[in-house]
């Protein structure tokens, strides 16, 4: 069974602090009216005991973290809830959403298409966290939506109906994820939930003063690694991944994660519902981490495979905000790293850094062929610093030069066995697959015009674009009627 995969993006709203998921700045309409408590739902319960049990025996796997348990559901404003009008004319649709005993909530909507100036607001039953407003902006194109994390057992789903679309919107709850581990951190003070071990370095803290480091000093690699908040039927939980170049420079939103982050059934054309927290790092290293700086929803899957290198390829439905990284690589089946280091999000905690400095032993790296875990060629490291956790899956290896050579698979580094090693899917293994078809290896991505390359350059996404190609093939006559007429082109991307 693979585990979870984990949903949303920890969206928080506070009072009129607006964070995460996309969004549009809002407040629920009932807040301003003197309305009672909504009608409730009351949700099967789960196993949590059963899934604790599974979740010790896998321990000592670098698998997704799993929190939250899938309950299905078939919540629509026609089936449950109640409708009122306020005297400006506008009707709010309101229902109560619990699952007892949950650390908190998050949400699968398999129908979610709201008309203009419609309002969606997931929020705590005290009114102090606020998820919202999703609006029509945040239509997706399977026609579904998943959303962040709201704390507690009982969560108002609200929906805000302009005059004159009576009828018009289309909005089914369809799964609820019981959140069974904490893995949601308040935002400001202390860590409440599966958070990572303490030999773990924050990215931003690496400088052995104990300083924060500047943007500078930084790695650009950490502005592609995302958080992944992986969801499928029946559980959700973390992973990492990177964003990653191709050779066409084209800018295209290619993301690199691990096979075993997926489910069965997520195939090379399908899009899958998972969230994607861009920079998720801590404000500095003595305070407490700020909430995702860029989201993303969604993304179509374009690759996987297990059996060679343990990868997936996702497409992201848009670009983050911030201009992120896409990282380069190196597919040499030869080379070997004079030092590697990993970026990744251990637990779902904020990112941080792990490295490998082969002349400090018994810090190393080699390759290996497996089966090791059911993957055959593999990337073994041993850490100088640094170790990685369940929810690190996934995240990139990168060379000396900064360029992509893996992705995490598993292994059993740990802060109480930090000397042990991990084990990573090679870039090389995942280039062609030994010959598989297109679904199966990278090659058809990372290199769509067949160029060859065998090393490719990282940048910020904001340098790259469409190739400018266009030229004047032709004229239609040599000569003109009047010579003073001047003839001019204007060229430009459709």
């Amino acid at each position: 069974m693979h585990l979870s995969r984990a949903l949303a993006l920890a969206v928080l709203l506070v009072p009129s602090i607006a964070l995460g998921q996309s969004t549009t700045p809002g407040t629920p309409a009932s807040f301003g009216e003197a309305l009672g408590f909504p009608p409730e739902v009351d949700l099967p319960a789960v196993d949590v005991a059963g899934a604790l049990v599974e979740d010790a025996l896998l321990a000592d796997e670098k698998l997704p973290t799993r929190f939250g348990l899938a309950i299905p559901t078939s919540i629509t404003p026609d089936t449950h809830g109640e409708w009122t009008q306020t005297p400006d004319g506008t009707w709010i649709w309101r229902v109560a959403v619990r699952s007892a005993d949950a650390y908190h909530l998050n949400f699968r909507f398999d129908r979610f298409s709201l008309p203009a100036g419609a309002e969606l607001y997931l929020y705590s039953a005290d009114g102090s966290q606020v998820l919202g407003a999703l609006t029509s902006r945040n239509h997706k194109a399977d026609g579904g939506l998943s959303t962040g994390l709201v704390r507690g057992d009982t969560v108002i789903l609200e929906y805000v109906e302009p005059r004159g679309t009576r009828g018009t919107v289309d909005l089914r709850l369809s799964t609820v994820y019981h959140g069974y581990r904490q893995s949601m951190r308040p935002l400001f003070g202390f860590r409440d939930f599966g958070d990572s071990d303490t030999c773990e370095i924050d990215v931003i803290c690496e400088s052995s003063d104990g300083r924060t480091d500047t943007d500078a000093e930084l790695p650009p690699q950490r502005r592609g690694v995302a958080r992944v908040l992986v969801v499928g039927p029946s559980s959700a939980g973390w992973c990492s991944g990177t964003l990653i170049n191709n050779t066409a420079n084209d800018g295209r939103l290619l993301f690199l994660t691990a096979n075993h982050c997926m489910f069965d059934g997520q195939d090379p054309g399908d899009t899958v519902p998972f969230v994607f927290d861009f920079q998720y790092r801590s404000p500095d290293c003595a305070g407490a981490p700020e909430p995702p700086a860029d989201t993303v929803s969604t993304a179509t899957v374009l690759a996987r495979s297990e059996v060679f290198s343990d990868f997936s390829l996702l497409e992201l439905s848009r670009a983050p905000t911030t201009d992120p990284w896409m990282a380069g690589w190196n597919r040499s089946a030869t080379a070997v790293p004079d030092s590697a280091f990993g970026i990744h999000h251990p637990s779902g905690d904020v990112q941080m850094i792990s490295r490998i400095d082969p002349s400090s032993p018994p810090s190393s790296i080699q390759r290996v062929a497996g089966p090791q875990l059911g993957v055959r060629d593999l990337w073994e490291v041993v850490w100088d610093s640094g170790v990685t956790e369940g929810g690190s899956s996934g995240s990139p290896l990168f060379d000396e030069a900064g360029s992509v050579v893996g992705q995490l698979l598993g292994g059993s580094s740990f802060c109480s066995t930090p000397t042990f090693s991990d084990i990573y899917g090679r870039l090389d293994s995942s280039w062609d697959g030994d010959g598989a078809v297109v679904g199966q290896r990278l090659s058809d991505f990372l290199d769509p015009d067949g160029l060859g390359d065998v090393v490719l350059a990282g940048s910020n996404l904001s340098e790259l674009g469409p190739a400018l190609d266009a030229t004047i093939t032709s004229v239609d006559a040599d000569s003109l009627c009047d010579p003073d007429v001047a003839l001019s082109a204007t060229l430009g991307n459709l």
